[in-house]
């Protein structure tokens, strides 16, 4: 059975509202059954008189900021991979798959030879209202398997129910996961802020298959990691981008004239797209899986500095110009305003 308690944390702090205030992510409140999560002030709010403490929320969210307080969700998947049981059903995780984050999933389609969630019980759920919990697990598992058709597996589904002998249920409970415990006290000793425990899983499950690909490169777009690349034309280097990624995914070199991007922490949240000006982001519709799984940075563009020959400020220079946008902006603009005064 599930344990279902009413005990859903929201972290405001780790909050995509909370990075960017104009930032409309609604994963949450968009998968909510019960209609417990609103937006009000821009920020998300949770109504506990309504939460039944489902956590399908929970399995959406990019950042990690809401979460139960009863339940380890990380050492449940990690028990997981370390068992010989190729099923995952909610009666064996004590909680609805639908909290299962999709690189989570991928994680353990990497890991297991062979994994099937038993989704048999999910039509007559009580807690599955309009479908919204189903939904939520077959989209994670759809991205997963996007992903996971790279290295020729995949997440399968059932909807069958089938009787266990006492030897499976026995299994389930067998407490010889040496392997899986010992990579949960490596998470304690990896562990970032800024980074959620499911990409941490992602990045350590890549690292034991990538090294033996002979193509590390993956071709497509996936919605929970982007690959950037910056327009050196229309980038002004204001800084804005860096300043509030809210997993620093983008970083300055030294001199704050490159631009440095770790894939890896990239959550597609999207902040960079909305809050650069010139619109210079675009995706990269590919992934270097080596870059992920090992947190290398990629330079994205180098800036060269000139001082502006009109008001002699610092400018990032394109070609050869000599004068500032600024400038330049002003004099096409404005030139007529000195006339007048003359005239």
């Amino acid at each position: 059975m599930i344990e279902l308690k009413n005990d859903i944390k929201i972290e405001p702090l780790k909050c995509l509202r909370g990075d960017y205030l104009y930032n409309e992510c609604s994963l949450c409140v968009d998968a909510c059954p019960q209609d417990a999560l609103s937006i009000k002030t821009k920020r998300v709010n949770i109504a506990h008189s309504i939460c039944n403490g489902c956590a399908g929320c929970v399995g959406v969210c990019p950042t990690q900021a809401i979460g139960l307080s009863h339940i380890n969700k990380s050492a449940e998947i990690l028990k997981f991979i370390g068992d010989k049981n190729s099923s995952l059903s909610c009666e064996d995780m004590k909680f609805c798959l639908s909290m299962i984050h999709v690189e989570e999933f991928i994680s353990m389609g990497l890991r297991k030879e062979e994994m099937i969630c038993d989704l048999s019980k999910c039509a007559k759920c009580e807690i599955n209202k309009e479908n919204k919990l189903l939904d939520t697990i077959e989209k994670n598992i759809e991205q997963s398997n996007d992903f996971l058709s790279f290295f020729e597996k995949s997440v399968k589904k059932t909807y069958e129910i089938k009787k266990q002998d006492r030897r499976e249920i026995f299994r389930k409970f067998t407490q010889n996961l040496l392997k899986a415990q010992e990579e949960e006290v490596g998470f304690s000793e990896v562990y970032h802020v800024e980074l959620p425990t499911h990409r941490q899983l992602f990045q350590n499950s890549l690292k034991s298959v990538v090294l033996d690909l002979k193509d590390t490169v993956i071709v497509g777009e996936f919605d929970f990691i982007k690959n950037k690349k910056i327009d050196f034309n229309t980038c002004t280097n204001c800084g804005d981008c860096v300043q509030f990624c809210p997993t620093n995914a983008l970083s300055y070199s030294s001199d704050k004239m490159t631009v440095l991007f770790q894939d890896s922490k990239c959550i597609a949240c999207h902040i960079c797209d909305d809050i650069c000006k010139p619109k210079s982001f675009s995706n990269e519709p590919s992934l270097d899986l080596v870059n992920v799984a090992f947190s290398r940075a990629s330079k994205l563009i180098e800036h060269h500095l000139a001082v502006c020959s009109e008001c002699k400020t610092p400018f990032s220079q394109k070609k050869d110009e000599r004068i500032c946008s600024r400038c330049v902006d002003f004099t096409t603009n404005y030139s007529d305003i000195f006339k007048m005064a003359s005239e």
